[in-house]
Order: C-alpha cells, then sequence, then structure tokens
C-alpha cells in the first residue's frame, strides 16, 4: 500500500486518441487524501486540426463537449494547458501519477508535457483500470459516486480514477 506519498489522478479529453488535449483535470491526493483538485480548459476548436477523424470529431462532440461548454475557459491554447499541468507536476515533483486507462491519451499528453518542461526526474504512471483487473476485481464493483459524475467530464473521472486506485490499494496484499 502506498502512503505518505503524492498521488496525482488525471484525465485528459483530446480529439480523438492521438489529438491535441483541449482540457486536462486532476486530484491531488496526499496519504490518502484529496487535497487540491481542478481543470485546465481551453477553446477545444483550438486542438482540433485537420488530422482528426470525422468519427472522432462526432464522439467528442456527443460526449464531452456539452461539458466543456458550461466550464470555465482556463488557458488560451493546448500549449498553455500542457505547460499548466508541467507547472502543476513540479509542485509535486516525487509524485506518482495515475488515471483511468492511460494508455494512449494521457501518457501522450504527460510526454508532451514533460519534455516542454524539460523536467530531470523520471514519472511514475499507474493505470488503475489494470490494477484492478491485476487483483481480479470487476469495475462494477466500484459504481461510479454521485460526485464522480458524469463521465467524460475530466475532474469527475481523475477523481473516479483515484477512488479505483484507493480500491485497488486495499486489495494488495
Amino acid at each position: 500500500m502506498i502512503e505518505k506519498r503524492t498521488v496525482i489522478s488525471i484525465d485528459v479529453e483530446s480529439w480523438g486518441l492521438y489529438g491535441r488535449p483541449f482540457w486536462i483535470a486532476y486530484a491531488v491526493m496526499i496519504d490518502n487524501c484529496f487535497r487540491k483538485t481542478g481543470y485546465f480548459l481551453c477553446d477545444p476548436q483550438k486542438a482540433l486540426n485537420d488530422d482528426v477523424m470525422e468519427s472522432d470529431k462526432i464522439w467528442v462532440q456527443r460526449h464531452v463537449l456539452p461539458y466543456a461548454n458550461n466550464c470555465r475557459r482556463t488557458h488560451k491554447s493546448p500549449e498553455d494547458i500542457l505547460d499548466a499541468l508541467g507547472t502543476l507536476l513540479k509542485q509535486y515533483p516525487d509524485s506518482i501519477i495515475i488515471g483511468k486507462r492511460v494508455f494512449p491519451i494521457e501518457t501522450n499528453v504527460l510526454y508532451e508535457c514533460l519534455r516542454r518542461i524539460r523536467i530531470k526526474a523520471s514519472a511514475t504512471i499507474l493505470d488503475t483500470q489494470s490494477q484492478i483487473e491485476i487483483a481480479g476485481i470487476s469495475e462494477k464493483k466500484f459504481p461510479r459516486l454521485f460526485y464522480e459524475l458524469p463521465v467524460h467530464n475530466p475532474l469527475r473521472d481523475a477523481l473516479y480514477a483515484a477512488r479505483l486506485f484507493k480500491e485497488a490499494q486495499s486489495t494488495s496484499p
């Protein structure tokens, strides 16, 4: 069990699996308690480019933009939100970074973020979905709580990933 360690749960929304990010949310836990939550959001259209498949555009428009459109924009561009994430990670240099199904979206964003800030440290990145699957536990055992809804709101998804992480830690030998 990981105790007395900072864990940062992140979730990213982008245009498709390999598109540019427009919304990054986080939940910082210290000693298994939430200490800070927030998000970085730019205009989703600024992250859209010609490489995005039409099916990805439709999916994002249906599942993510209804929530993004109700939130305050905190940054001007995808590069700005990457830099903001970098600033957050610098505040917690030895943290464990977690997420639910982190490949490829979160891992690509973390790579780009760490490349931009040139942090001189390696990052521990854990996938909470893999953790519970390895433990032989179904995600259905942990339905989302009211503050973890709606799905595809990255702050709510980051909070859910954090809870799955805590659950997986409590079932570890």
